[in-house]
């Protein structure tokens, strides 16, 4: 039996993500982050913390007690990367996008290749973890990035037909904790908001 804890959009919320994490140390359980780390920080460098502290515990799980640490993408970073490729953070910081951390990766080249090359999706037995959803009735292999990153109602208001339960975020759900459908299990408790993160316990 493999444990997994799925960690959804942080958004800069370091303080909530380090106490959260605490209870999960030394578990054994591989740590899935399911995007959106950056952006809405409700407090000072945020994000830079945030990200600091998820790739030291990606670099070193066992220190932490994990056996594995995984990052998905999330259409935030997605947002901060093509706001780098173009040179231009306009739409990047609308959606929340902190200017002190452009600079800081900016700044620090291999956090910006991390960021580039997180993974949009991974199966882990029947779950499949994914930011935002996928598009219902289309194979895991024909899916759009788009839709990986961005779908909200023509994902959350249909059965999807894959033979997962997809575990996402990115929908903030109202509730603080997270939501069961029979093929999905939605974990966006909008932390920066609301100042509950979700840390999600599962085994396969």
């Amino acid at each position: 039996m493999s444990k997994v804890v799925a960690v959804a959009d942080v958004h800069g919320c370091y303080d909530l993500l380090s106490k959260a994490m605490e209870e999960h140390l030394g578990s054994g359980a591989e740590v899935i982050f399911l995007g959106d780390l950056i952006d809405r920080s409700p407090q000072p460098l945020g994000d830079i913390k945030v990200v600091n502290f998820v790739r030291r515990l990606q670099q070193k799980p066992e220190e932490y007690g994990f056996s594995k640490v995984t990052v998905l993408r999330g259409n935030h970073e997605q947002l901060l990367c093509d706001a780098i490729r173009r040179d231009d953070s306009e739409l990047w910081e609308i959606n929340g996008g902190s200017p002190a951390f452009l600079d800081y990766v900016k700044k620090n080249p291999r956090v910006h290749s991390w960021l580039r090359n997180l993974p949009y999706y991974v199966i882990r037995g029947d779950y499949l973890f994914v930011h935002a959803g996928v598009r219902p009735e289309v194979p895991i292999n024909e899916q759009s990035v788009h839709d990986f990153l961005w779908i909200r109602e023509d994902f959350t208001e249909s059965p999807h037909m894959l033979p997962y339960t997809i575990v996402h975020g990115h929908t903030i759900q109202n509730s603080d904790k997270p939501v069961y459908g029979s093929d999905r299990i939605s974990c966006d408790l909008g932390a920066f908001a609301t100042g509950n993160l979700c840390t999600l316990n599962l085994s396969y």
